[in-house]
């Protein structure tokens, strides 16, 4: 009789730490998905404008924001032209822009979002703020 009653209470331990621990990984899957949608959409409106201006035409534009936000923000190294980024040489604010993007696909979304924190000089967890400080070691001196 023993048995079953703590047999029963061990299967209720386990599905309530099965439930906690299972609700944490959602929301941090849930925030990797709204970091990475939000970084990679601002990215790709503001190249849209800033290629519009550049000279493309706005589907044209649209369809390269999108493809080269995507791909800086994963650093996959594509281009939708044979010489790549060079035709934007003289255009920083796309360069600018695409570096950015590379910076935070580089991040983890926990670290990025730390990031306004740490510029307000409050307590954050070791890891974002050790990740966060190298990329901005690497970036200055790198």
């Amino acid at each position: 009789m023993y048995r079953n009653i703590i047999k029963r209470a061990l299967d209720f331990l386990i599905a309530c730490a099965a439930c906690i621990v299972l609700l944490p990984v959602c929301l941090i899957i849930a925030l990797i998905i709204k970091f990475t949608f939000s970084v990679e959409t601002c990215g790709a409106i503001i190249l849209m404008f800033l290629l519009h201006f550049h000279g493309a035409s706005w589907d044209l534009a649209a369809e390269d924001a999108i493809f080269t936000s995507v791909s800086a923000f994963c650093s996959a190294g594509f281009s939708l032209h044979s010489d790549s980024m060079i035709m934007f040489q003289h255009s920083p604010a796309i360069l600018f822009t695409t570096s950015i993007l590379i910076l935070c696909g580089g991040l983890s979304p926990i670290a990025a979002i730390c990031l306004p924190k740490l510029l307000r000089r409050r307590k954050i967890a070791p890891f974002p703020r050790i990740v966060l400080l190298t990329t901005a070691w690497l970036v200055g001196f790198g």
